[in-house]
């Protein structure tokens, strides 16, 4: 619902948006420099951004483009930010310095999300909604480490939201500039994520539904100009860089996603590229599939991937809100509606085709839904007031019952939400670093989880490294030891450990966040992995 404010009251207005957008950034900006200063490690799809963002720098694009798996707007944020921070940086070693580069890409786009969260809350309902759901995602765990992390998120969620906020309008105003703007938007997002496309599929369709039903239809040729500068946008946009790739995304798990369906992976040659490598991106997802059931598996991963973006309990709040407002779904709220069922689509066939999901996956469809969950939480202790009576009014008011119901479920995530980054993987960089002392980059490393490549410097030269005259050229293989999931994997074969002599070991049972026990083996053979192709030390 729009909020209609008299003509006098505009200043005023504006005065209590910039001051509850004021409190979004401060709250925002501590829980991001919080992360940011206690990020033992960072997140594993991290060091492929940062990989992207080496090569754009210093290799030809079109080269670059065609050669990564990945869409390139985050990559070139985190080149752009790396220049500054090199500076200021200098003294330090530079995979720590691309790290913050790549983390501060993403904290920066994550804390401007509160501009295109907070005027399109305000746009569906009122500015309560839209300072709540702003505030809920910037403090609840899964959104705020995800937007905080070495990761295409924050960037990626900005821009979707934007584009979301301009759809919004162009279907309230029937707008072709806001339609215009929401094609770019969509584009821009597309250039960070495929997934971006969903935002202008969702608002096409919506129009078009409109001019369906006959008591909504618009002129026609008001919604042929929308929707003409809507695609033309959209193209404008993402049309160069789908023509350097000549596809419509390099991403193999959208390629094995479009190709089939139902199949299985490790035996599929379809999607056989994907599944070697679903091992190692088992790593960094929350859910993986441990038995024959995909179709029951695939719906109880989603399911639990949205308890967890939620934080178990603003689902339950959304579905509330949106049972409570539905009469009030308007051709604007329908395209979020729309977007979230073409995602949940989507991460469905991404768990039934691949076997695995990670919670930031759904982050999207979250934002969405912390709309209605705000919107819920408002709205409860007034109907509370109703269901006892005008003789047994709530003290304190239903407005203060509401805030204070917001700042629970926010505060609720707090503590895990600022609890560091990947404490556990501090041995890989530990590892790392004595590489960086020990070896040379002329020597052979088999690294499945490629923190310890990473951390030694070797993804930043210039070409190959030669033998140095006199010294053998060792074969280091890493291999971790936990109580996690993963470490059943098999990334490394047995017979490697049984026979190669352990060079290093980084236990840390000792340190208080309980990490992995990483070691390093020397073997004297030419290693060969058990099945597949070679393993990449860089995703």
């Amino acid at each position: 619902m729009e909020e209609r404010a008299m003509p006098k009251s505009a200043p005023s207005a504006l005065w209590r948006d910039m001051g509850l957008l004021l409190v979004l950034l401060m709250v925002g900006g501590c829980v991001r420099t919080w992360l940011m200063r206690h990020t033992e490690v960072m997140a594993r799809d991290g060091i492929g951004f940062i990989t992207y963002a080496w090569q754009l720098e210093h290799q030809r694009w079109p080269q670059v483009l065609r050669g990564n798996a990945q869409h390139p707007l985050y990559p070139i944020t985190v080149m752009l930010a790396s220049v500054p921070v090199r500076q200021v940086m200098a003294a330090r070693p530079l995979p720590d310095v691309m790290v913050v580069s790549a983390q501060l890409a993403c904290t920066v786009a994550g804390l401007l999300l509160v501009f295109p969260m907070f005027y399109l809350g305000k746009a569906l309902f009122n500015r309560g909604v839209g300072f709540g759901a702003a505030l809920l995602f910037q403090c609840l765990p899964v959104s705020a480490r995800a937007t905080t992390d070495a990761l295409s998120e924050g960037t990626f969620l900005l821009l979707a939201t934007t584009a979301l906020l301009f759809a919004v309008y162009a279907l309230r105003r029937r707008s072709a500039v806001y339609f215009g703007l929401c094609g770019l938007a969509s584009g821009l997002a597309y250039l960070t994520r495929p997934e971006g496309a969903f935002v202008v599929a969702a608002a096409g369709l919506v129009l078009l539904a409109v001019q369906i039903l006959p008591r909504r239809r618009w002129p026609w040729r008001t919604a042929v100009a929308c929707g003409a500068t809507l695609a033309t946008c959209t193209l404008l946009v993402a049309l160069p860089y789908m023509a350097v790739i000549k596809e419509i995304t390099p991403k193999h798990t959208a390629q094995a996603v479009l190709k089939r369906a139902c199949a299985d992976p490790p035996d599929d040659p379809a999607v056989h590229g994907v599944a070697v490598a679903r091992p190692l991106a088992a790593l960094t997802l929350a859910v993986w599939r441990a038995d024959d059931n995909r179709v029951w598996w695939s719906l109880w991963a989603v399911a639990t991937e949205l308890d967890k973006a939620f934080h178990h309990a603003a689902w339950l709040a959304a579905l509330l809100g949106l049972y409570w407002f539905r009469r009030r779904l308007d051709a604007g709220a329908w395209v979020l509606v729309v977007v979230c069922v073409l995602l949940g689509l989507v991460v469905w066939r991404v768990a039934l085709v691949l076997g695995y999901l990670a919670e930031r996956h759904v982050l999207l469809i979250t934002l969405c839904g912390l709309f209605w969950a705000v919107a819920a939480i408002q709205e409860l202790p007034r109907r509370l007031e109703v269901w006892q009576g005008s003789a047994h009014r709530l003290w304190p008011s239903a407005p203060v019952w509401s805030l204070v119901l917001l700042l629970i479920l926010a505060g609720s995530g707090l503590p895990k939400t600022l609890q560091p980054l990947h404490p556990q993987r501090a041995g890989h960089r530990l590892a790392g670093q004595w590489l960086a002392e020990k070896a040379t980059p002329a020597d052979m490393l088999e690294d499945p989880f490629s923190w310890a490549r990473y951390y030694a410097g070797w993804l930043f030269l210039d070409g190959p490294a030669a033998t140095i005259p006199g010294k053998k050229r060792e074969h280091y293989v890493i291999t971790e030891y936990s109580k996690s999931a993963h470490s059943r994997l098999d990334l490394i074969p047995a017979s490697v450990v049984r026979r190669a002599h352990l060079e290093y070991h980084c236990p840390l049972k000792a340190h208080k966040n309980h990490g992995e026990e990483v070691q390093i083996y020397t073997v004297s053979w030419t290693f060969q992995p058990v099945a597949g192709p070679p393993l990449q030390n860089v995703p």
